[in-house]
């Protein structure tokens, strides 16, 4: 993770042996002040959590609206969205996929999923006015969607998406709306990967491979 901040920060909490330790490193050819203890890739605590829950899959993950999401059923539907995004709409690593839905467990489901995928999820402002949510999806190159049915109706206003969609919600992601892509590609497994794109309204940064600017 890269450490910057436009505000200041007491030296003690970033010095040598701290838990806020930085150092100077590169990733590719940049040059970055980076935190020592921090994980090298955005997706190894995901993928760490649900490693170790597995002894425990009944174990209670999220509760929203009384509904309680286990662990197990947790990853099973990320795994189960992943392989839709690969094998049905012809997704594969590297590819950008746009989250346009509201703060709830399938943005989580949604953002586990692209990460399986080695895919780089495109975080929508779900607040944004119909125009500005296609602007960031037509902006970062999204090969797909994953909307819940209200962001689905303000994105498309009565206008066909260009990329596939699928929709998610009431606990299921329901792939009425994907089309399949020319030619699926099977060669990438569902694996948790690392690449993150976040976009609103008023910013507009890439974080990549753990790289927070």
């Amino acid at each position: 993770m890269i450490y910057r901040s436009d505000f200041p920060v007491p030296t003690e909490l970033l010095a040598p042996g701290t838990a806020y330790e930085t150092y100077a490193g590169h990733i590719g050819d940049r040059e970055y002040e980076l935190f020592r203890n921090a994980p090298p890739t955005l997706n190894q605590r995901p993928s760490e959590t649900l490693a170790l829950r597995r002894a425990i899959p009944n174990a209670r993950m999220t509760q929203q609206d009384g509904t309680i999401t286990t662990f197990g059923e947790f990853e099973a539907r990320a795994v189960g969205l992943c392989s839709h995004l690969r094998d049905v709409i012809g997704l594969n690593a590297g590819d950008h996929v746009a989250l346009v839905m509201a703060n709830r467990v399938e943005w989580m489901i949604a953002f586990f999923a692209v990460l399986a995928l080695g895919g780089v999820p495109v975080l929508v402002n779900s607040r944004s006015a119909g125009p500005e949510m296609r602007r960031a999806v037509a902006m970062t190159d999204c090969s797909a969607v994953i909307a819940d049915r209200e962001r689905y109706e303000t994105i498309t206003q009565g206008e066909a998406m260009t990329p596939p969609v699928v929709l998610t919600g009431d606990g299921e992601e329901t792939p009425a709306l994907s089309r399949p892509g020319d030619a699926p590609r099977r060669g990438s497994a569902c694996r948790f990967r690392d690449s993150l794109h976040y976009l609103n309204e008023h910013t507009r940064s890439h974080l990549s491979q753990g790289v927070l600017a």
